[in-house]
This record gives C-alpha cells, sequence and structure tokens, in this order.
C-alpha cells in the first residue's frame, strides 16, 4: 500500500454519504485547507520530515505568449542533500495544475530517495 493510498484511506467524511449530497459532504483535514492536494500535503508532511528535508520551493511562471499556460522547477532549500531542480514542467494549462505535477515528480523523487536510504 502506498503512502497516498493509505492516508486517503483514513480520511473520514463529516457527514454520512447516504443522507447527503456529494456537494454537502466535506472531508476533514485538521491543518491544510481543501484546496491543497494529497500529494503536496503527503510532500510537506510526511516524506520531507522523515529525510531531514524543508518542503520544496515551487518556482512556476506563466508563459508571455499564451496565459494560460505556466511552466515551472521544484526546489529544495540551498543548504539540502538536494541539489538542482528535483522536478520541471512545460506548457501545463493552469497553475494549479503545473504544481500539481510538479508535486507528482517531488514525491516520486522523495519515494526513491527513501528507498535508497533505507537499502
Amino acid at each position: 500500500m502506498t503512502a497516498l493510498t493509505a492516508w486517503t484511506s483514513s480520511l473520514r467524511p463529516s457527514k454520512d454519504l447516504r443522507t447527503h449530497s456529494k456537494s454537502q459532504v466535506r472531508y476533514s483535514s485538521p491543518t491544510f485547507p481543501p484546496q491543497l492536494s494529497l500529494i503536496l500535503i503527503l510532500v510537506n508532511t510526511d516524506y520531507c520530515p522523515t529525510l531531514g528535508l524543508s518542503p520544496p520551493t515551487y518556482r512556476i511562471e506563466d508563459d508571455p505568449s499564451a496565459p494560460a499556460l505556466y511552466s515551472g522547477s521544484a526546489f529544495f532549500a540551498a543548504g539540502s542533500d538536494v541539489s538542482g531542480p528535483v522536478g520541471s514542467v512545460r506548457n501545463v494549462y493552469g497553475k494549479k495544475n503545473a504544481k500539481e505535477e510538479l508535486a507528482k515528480q517531488v514525491l516520486r523523487f522523495l519515494e526513491l530517495e527513501t528507498e535508497k536510504r533505507k537499502a
């Protein structure tokens, strides 16, 4: 079972799903607003602290010729064991989608780093 699966299975709806419509069901998260993705939460609260890293910085910029397209990279702090960009995306529609794609790459990197350190 991956960490994402384990974390999502631990979420409990705050209302009974059988008696309320989907729009009324809210999932409770004690420390994060609902707009943050599960992947970002995993990266920031599970993998980074376990590896002794601060959460990454996402540098995302829009394309001047196509304002809805974004490109960017994820970086860890200068003093960490990780140097250079961990992931990068180009021409992704929407800033939130670009950050989500970067977070997926960061999560995969952190999973590999965790396996490498265990070996």
